[in-house]
């Protein structure tokens, strides 16, 4: 049955797990074992083709994409920042500093602590061909941890002043 609605699938729908897999292993050519060139191309794909992943690219956009990956600027941001006209304020939160210093825990423990060991799962559940890694590959990608360390250290909760971090920055000193 499934094989039929797949069958029956228009050109506007959106790409099929072989071709998830065929993007995935194209952005890996490019990235070569490079962290920061994944999170580029799949930003750059994200912000082109304007989707929140690359799941949902349409399948008239599939070879386009190939095509794309191969020759993104990997050195430059992907989508140009903007920022927001002064009559518009960011809102302003109150929160306590222990909701403060479990962020920073967090960002600690997803940023520098688990952050091999995460990749390297994602990667396995990709060669292993589950289903949902991209999925999870997208949530862990998406969570910009650089933007809420440099929130927290505006705030005064700096990652870097957790006695775990500085461990971790002793044992990891290249």
């Amino acid at each position: 049955m499934e094989e039929q609605l797949r069958a029956q699938k228009q050109i506007g729908d959106t790409i099929t797990n072989a071709q998830q897999v065929a993007i995935q292993q194209a952005v890996v050519r490019r990235a070569k074992k490079t962290a920061v060139y994944y999170q580029t191309i799949y930003r750059a794909i994200k912000a082109r083709y304007q989707i929140p992943r690359y799941t949902e690219l349409k399948q008239s956009q599939f070879e386009d994409c190939l095509r794309f990956i191969e020759v993104v600027d990997l050195s430059v941001p992907e989508a140009p920042t903007t920022t927001p006209p002064e009559t518009e304020r960011p809102q302003r939160y109150v929160v306590d500093a222990d909701f403060l210093r479990t962020l920073q825990v967090f960002c600690y423990y997803h940023r520098y602590l688990f952050r091999k060991p995460m990749m390297q799962a994602t990667r396995v559940m990709q060669a292993l061909d589950v289903p949902d890694a991209s999925k999870l590959w997208d949530a862990v990608d998406d969570l910009n941890l650089v933007k809420l360390e440099r929130s927290l250290d505006d705030l005064g909760f700096s990652v870097k002043d957790l006695d775990c971090y500085k461990h971790w920055a002793l044992t990891h000193a290249a």
